[in-house]
Formats: structure tokens, sequence, C-alpha cells
């Protein structure tokens, strides 16, 4: 198994959802990618 580097720029175009700094940016994630978002939050919920 391997691990795919990217770059600074690759992150920025390909993996926007690390950008989570607002509240809004969490409800683009639950509009755009339902899953991700309700394990996002059970991270956060867990004791």
């Amino acid at each position: 198994m391997g691990y795919q580097l990217y770059t600074e720029i690759e992150i920025k175009e390909k993996l926007p959802l690390f950008a989570i700094r607002k509240e809004e940016d969490l409800a683009q994630i639950k509009k755009q990618h339902k899953e991700l978002h309700d394990f996002l939050v059970s991270l956060y919920e867990a004791p």
C-alpha cells in the first residue's frame, strides 16, 4: 500500500472540504456530501 503526496495547490483544488472554518462551510458539506457531514458530526458528538 502507498500514499499519494499532494502539493498545496492540489490540496486546495481537490480537497476543499478540509477548509471547515465557519458554520456555513459545514452547511455546504451537508448539502453536497451528507454522509461526510454525518460522519464529521458524529466525531464531534462522540463522548
